[in-house]
């Protein structure tokens, strides 16, 4: 009977490790992805953020409100998409391929206060100088 109570503690003790990592993952995983007209939209209809969940947020990098510290950790800028604007503030490590009029995707929540999306995470798409380029002396 003893062997039993082990197993069922150490069973326990397994089963609620599982389900912490399984909550952790689910967590982490659950941003929403969401157009700038989405959040923009989103904000002008209700006074609360769009969403303090999180978000994961596409654009290109418009060439006002462009500033990067001098020690490169901290950017503020905006994002464009279609008729569309957002300012975006960073603070983190910034891409090599950051610049402007750059693809990028911000993750982080919308700060309807502050009328800017404070961004945690920052991912520039690579410029298409880097694909290969085709090559015509092919036989």
């Amino acid at each position: 009977m003893r062997n039993y109570k082990k197993y069922a503690i150490a069973f326990a003790i397994a089963a609620v490790a599982l389900a912490y990592f399984i909550m952790m993952g689910l967590s982490v995983g659950g941003l929403y992805y969401k157009d700038i007209s989405e959040v923009v939209a989103t904000n002008e209809q209700s006074a609360k953020p769009a969403q303090s969940k999180g978000l994961r947020v596409a654009g290109t990098v418009a060439d006002n409100e462009f500033r990067v510290d001098r020690f490169g950790r901290t950017a503020n800028f905006t994002m464009k998409d279609g008729g569309y604007s957002m300012a975006v503030a960073y603070r983190g490590t910034i891409p090599d391929a950051f610049e402007v009029g750059a693809q990028v995707v911000v993750e982080g929540v919308y700060d309807a206060d502050r009328g800017e999306f404070v961004a945690r995470k920052l991912l520039a798409k690579c410029p298409s100088k880097y694909e290969a380029q085709p090559d015509d002396n092919k036989l």
